[in-house]
């Protein structure tokens, strides 16, 4: 072995103890500093809930309304054995003169410990009524409290009037009236009821189609298997339209997928949804009444004439 074989292979050991050497050492780092973050984080927890209840005692509302938002944002799980504490000052805020502590008070006590206070009912609907950072975190709560929250059912319906237009969040006041179950509150979702009814016999067919793997998976290559004859067939001289054929056939590709994705729950059947059953139903006449009218008119014009007498 020569020299400078001699120098590598050496340099080549040295290296590997090394790297080894470094490997050992980033490793006994990182459990040190995992175990040391997870002690300050454990402290930290204390503290910061410390810190929240002593804040929210203030006379200053900014810093009770920052107490407010550090307790929030703690785990609730892990309160433990001062569970009561807390909510017994969240109780004490549901009197606040600032509507919005005594709003994020309501809230957080039915996030904390959900078992529909009456107290915070009245706080609830005031969140309501006056349309606040809370109100649809209130009205979330208020179903929960079921025909008790009858004098909610007002505020719930003009909150529904204010976003009638808003086809994503109409379900969800509809489902809070119907948990509150009153006879007011369930008159007032009759008509979006009745609507969603219409609407679902409408598109009924095509979303039996794309809610369903073989219905979707056929309409997809039914398409393209039309678009392929059609083509063979304008070649041999019929006059086809075939292009159109494909307009359809990505976005029934895409419930292929959307059934697949969802497959291990059922399809929820909201205005969102109806939408989108309405415009699979428009692309897919925009595929396939051109195709068959050019289709149509080739066969009539391809029909022999009768011969006219003279």
């Amino acid at each position: 072995m020569t020299k400078l074989q001699q120098h590598t292979a050496g340099w080549f050991r040295i290296h590997g103890r090394f790297r080894r050497f470094a490997v050992v050492c980033s490793l006994a780092l990182a459990v040190l500093f995992s175990l040391a973050g997870l002690q300050a984080f454990s402290e930290n927890k204390g503290t910061d809930l410390r810190t929240a209840l002593d804040e929210m005692k203030s006379p200053d509302a900014s810093v009770r309304e920052a107490g407010l938002r550090k307790l929030y944002a703690l785990d609730w799980d892990k309160l433990g054995t001062r569970r009561d504490e807390v909510i017994s000052s969240l109780l004490r805020l549901l009197k606040d003169e600032n509507m919005l502590i005594r709003q994020k008070a309501a809230v957080t006590i039915e996030r904390i410990d959900p078992i529909e206070r009456e107290e915070t009912l009245p706080v609830l609907i005031e969140a309501l009524m006056g349309k606040s950072e809370y109100f649809r975190d209130a009205a979330s709560i208020i179903g929960r409290f079921g025909p008790r929250a009858k004098d909610a059912v007002p505020a719930v319906i003009e909150a529904m009037k204010r976003e009638e237009k808003d086809s994503l969040i109409m379900p969800f006041w509809v489902s809070t009236l119907e948990r509150i179950g009153t006879l007011e509150a369930l008159e007032a979702v009759k008509p979006y009821n009745q609507k969603m009814e219409r609407q679902e016999k409408l598109v009924r067919p095509i979303s039996m189609l794309s809610d369903s793997y073989l219905g979707s998976s056929l309409m997809t290559f039914g398409f393209l298997g039309l678009f392929w004859w059609s083509r063979v067939r304008r070649k041999k001289g019929d006059k086809i339209i075939s292009w159109p054929l494909l307009i359809p056939v990505p976005f029934w590709g895409i419930c292929i997928y959307n059934v697949y994705y969802r497959r291990s729950y059922p399809p929820v059947f909201d205005a969102f949804f109806v939408e989108i059953y309405i415009f699979l139903l428009v692309v897919t006449l925009v595929g396939i009444i051109p195709w068959l009218s050019s289709l149509l008119w080739g066969r009539m014009r391809a029909r022999p004439t009768a011969p006219t007498t003279p």
